[in-house]
């Protein structure tokens, strides 16, 4: 198998609903490259968004994505977008790991 037959998910790393870090060395060039599968498709299947309103909302969950992922900090990331097109608001929210799952600490809060 070469590494042509390798598809992103098919890493042991890598996978659905995962950001994976990048850099070519000696060319200066990092990024990430997102996979997300299971995650988007459970947010797209709770409305029943027409094909092109859930395309944008899934370009700017992975938008959000990207960036959250990319930030070194704890809390939350809210991407917003306006405008005066047929869809006027688009909401999305990034938290980081460590605020996604009640702790004891946070559950004695409750």
């Amino acid at each position: 198998m070469t590494e042509a037959d390798f598809g992103l998910g098919q890493f042991d790393y890598a996978g659905d609903d995962h950001v994976v870090p990048f850099q070519v060395e000696g060319l200066d060039v990092r990024g990430r490259a997102v996979q997300l599968g299971p995650m988007l498709d459970a947010l797209l299947e709770r409305h029943n968004y027409p094909l092109p309103v859930a395309r944008l909302v899934a370009e700017t969950v992975v938008l959000t994505v990207l960036l959250g992922t990319s930030l070194k900090f704890e809390g939350k990331l809210i991407i917003q977008t306006k405008s005066n097109g047929p869809v006027d608001l688009v909401v999305a929210d990034f938290a980081t790991p460590d605020r996604c799952a009640p702790t004891p600490a946070t559950m004695r809060k409750l």
